[in-house]
């Protein structure tokens, strides 16, 4: 009888979370909104409402303990965060190396641009870990607890989620091939990362690390165009005509040097486990 009043609360906690989930991109989306509005930055109020949402969907659910800063984090940022902080540098300093080639000049404001930036992918990490981290895979690990694979399985299908919501699937044509291609491919980029974050998060009982580097990654990836050369934020996953082959090359060199980071969670959950 206890065993079946736990797993029942497992699950109702299992639907909490993902209601809290929806919940959070709704103060997003109201957030959006209210931004137009008053004339602020739309994508900024936005991605501050969802954060706000998402973090207090993590207290509503009872994991408090993932929001706390721990003494550690930022040496776990430098020991957990070294991989994908370089790949993001990396692209930043190819981005950067063609706009000197180019002779593009910086951008006017682009100080507060580039503030505006890391504000903005602050509050991206912060909201994203809180969601996927902090809301859905701790629904998933309540009901696989008791299972001896549970863990891994929370941490792939938190993953799986994470990556299918980086995709605007309503703009994809599925009789399209090389969309459906680029949408596959970006989702398991992104679940790849996801799935590093998970096994951060399980290791280190908070999501303040990988949020900062989720936050600093970004950050590093929006830096020279959005920033320093000043064009507008438009974010498009999936692109077409010759742009599409390029962003098919593009998420096919990513996902191999995220291989070490995949390999990587799975060492971090088995001493876990």
């Amino acid at each position: 009888m206890c065993d079946h009043n736990a797993k029942k609360s497992a699950w109702l906690k299992l639907l909490l979370s993902f209601s809290l989930l929806a919940s959070s991109l709704a103060c997003g989306y109201w957030a959006s909104l209210l931004g137009r509005a008053v004339g602020a930055d739309v994508l900024l109020t936005g991605t501050v409402g969802s954060a706000i949402g998402a973090l207090a969907g993590v207290v509503v659910l009872g994991n408090m303990d993932l929001l706390k800063p721990k003494a550690q984090d930022l040496r776990n940022v430098i020991r957990l965060g070294g991989w994908p902080l370089a790949i993001s540098l990396s692209l930043f300093c190819l981005n950067l190396w063609g706009m000197l080639a180019a002779g593009t000049p910086l951008a006017d404001g682009w100080p507060l641009r580039v503030c505006n930036i890391a504000v903005m992918c602050l509050f991206t990490g912060l909201a994203e870990e809180a969601m996927f981290r902090g809301l859905v895979l701790q629904g998933l690990r309540g009901v696989w607890e008791k299972e001896q694979r549970g863990m891994y399985a929370a941490a792939l299908l938190s993953s799986l989620i994470f990556g299918l919501l980086h995709i605007e699937w309503w703009h994809i044509d599925p009789f399209n091939g090389m969309d459906l291609v680029q949408a596959a491919l970006k989702t398991i980029q992104t679940g790849i990362l996801g799935f590093y974050f998970a096994a951060i998060t399980i290791q280190t009982g908070s999501i303040v690390c990988p949020a900062l580097i989720h936050g600093a990654s970004n950050f590093l990836l929006m830096l020279c165009s959005f920033g320093l050369m000043g064009i507008p934020i438009q974010i498009e996953y999936v692109s077409s005509g010759e742009d599409a082959w390029l962003t098919i090359v593009l998420y096919v060199v990513i996902i191999a040097l995220y291989i070490p980071m995949a390999y990587k969670g799975v060492r971090i959950l088995s001493r876990k486990g």
